[in-house]
């Protein structure tokens, strides 16, 4: 039988490992979704009830507190329990932990739901500006979506009319009209604006779409990798784009499970899929037929090469949101 924990006992159990933790961390971790809310168990009539969590919770806490303990901040430690969910399933962090998650990470990378500080803003933009701006782009048109990204993700309002025009000077400076990136991998302003947008969305709204939604997100997105992984060698060769083109390690996979989830769920919200109605590869077949996903091994290889089974099955009163 599964051993369960109590607050006391995964304080006892920190304090083994050498870290020395009060339950009012475990209280914010819960509320941050760097940790599940615990079960309750009644001990009879007026005698209230007692939380436990599952031991799959307990190592994830002394992960977690070792990767804090190495200088690992909140909002990067959101990944470990979404990368949790994406590779191993719902019995080692379930999807209502993972939309917590989900939304503190998105306050760390500068879009909350009331607008963030001007410094994660400018941050945030920067980054975007970094990846995707054209080396001959000017400087002031750099600025000018810096400016005009950073106040929109600080005031907390998306306005894709207003940001286009200011993408294409820095993605597109010659206006020559033509996508940027590898066949297959080719980007265009518009392109950008709406994945951006679906990001924004999705970390508004982290509540809203439906648990089916996610779960296509998971296969989607596992997919989607391995594909990527086979064709990278190709796009790493494109002169624009193959420096983001990289191999990765699961390193990399693990410390971009939150973007990986906001980017998948992002595309399904605001981008028609190509794939017909009926094909796993539409988002639309798992709502329609309220499908989840069961991850049933994941297996790690040598290189960094890891490998992820499961099956798709219907269950019987699967409620969806809207």
């Amino acid at each position: 039988m599964e051993r369960r924990y109590t607050r006391q006992d995964l304080i006892a159990e920190a304090q083994a490992a050498g870290y020395t933790i009060s339950g009012r961390l475990i209280t914010d971790w819960v509320q941050l979704g760097l940790l599940d809310q615990p079960e309750r168990h009644g001990l009879g009539r007026e005698n209230g009830s007692i939380a436990y969590w599952p031991e799959r919770q307990h190592h994830l806490l002394i992960t977690l507190l070792a990767k804090r303990q190495e200088g690992a901040h909140v909002g990067p430690l959101c990944n470990i329990p979404v990368w949790l969910w994406l590779w191993f399933g719902d019995e080692y962090a379930p999807l209502r932990q993972v939309r917590r998650a989900l939304q503190t990470w998105g306050e760390f990378q500068g879009i909350p739901r009331k607008g963030a500080s001007w410094t994660r803003a400018r941050h945030a933009a920067s980054e975007f500006i970094g990846q995707v701006g054209h080396p001959k782009a000017k400087v002031k048109d750099r600025k000018a979506l810096q400016e005009g990204l950073a106040q929109m993700l600080s005031q907390g309002r998306f306005d894709g009319d207003r940001l286009l025009p200011l993408v294409r000077r820095v993605f597109d400076p010659r206006g020559t009209g033509v996508p940027r990136g590898p066949i297959g991998g080719q980007l265009s302003p518009e392109d950008l604006v709406n994945l951006f947008k679906g990001r924004y969305l999705v970390l508004q709204h982290v509540e809203t779409p439906s648990d089916s939604l996610f779960e296509w997100a998971r296969f989607f997105y596992l997919s989607s990798l391995q594909s990527y992984l086979k064709d990278r060698p190709y796009l790493a060769t494109d002169l624009d784009f193959g420096k983001l083109f990289t191999e990765p390690e699961l390193s990399d996979i693990i410390n971009n499970a939150c973007l990986s989830v906001v980017s998948t769920l992002g595309l399904a919200l605001v981008m028609l899929s190509d794939w017909p109605i009926g094909a796993l590869e539409n988002p639309q077949t798992w709502i329609a037929n309220h499908l989840q996903g069961r991850i049933t091994r994941t297996a790690f290889e040598g290189q960094g090469q890891v490998h992820v089974s499961g099956v798709i099955l219907t269950p019987k009163g699967n409620a969806t949101n809207p």
